[in-house]
């Protein structure tokens, strides 16, 4: 919640000011690298939910569904292994 309120603060600053954010606080939320990362990894595991479940509403071979249940989990590891890295970068580039 605090990451949306955060954008809507940096482009609309005076809606926003009645909660306390400011533009300098708002910039300073949004790009927080621990909020990156966090929303990043919940991207992913929300990606991986919906795709579990429409694969189990909509697939009905056994075999086809264990291996979508593969691939997607390959990609979520690639969605979390990447801003892991990428944060790691800009952590020790600093």
């Amino acid at each position: 919640m605090f990451y949306v309120l955060s954008g809507y603060g940096m482009v609309f600053p005076r809606v926003t000011a009645v909660l306390g954010f400011n533009y300098r606080l708002s910039i300073y939320i949004h790009t927080h690298p621990v909020l990156r990362y966090i929303a990043s990894v919940l991207v992913a595991i929300h990606g991986y939910g919906g795709f579990v479940l429409l694969v189990n509403r909509y697939v009905r071979k056994p075999m086809l569904k264990y291996a979508l249940f593969t691939i997607a989990l390959a990609y979520v590891a690639i969605l979390i292994i990447v801003p892991t890295f990428i944060e790691l970068a800009l952590t020790l580039e600093r």
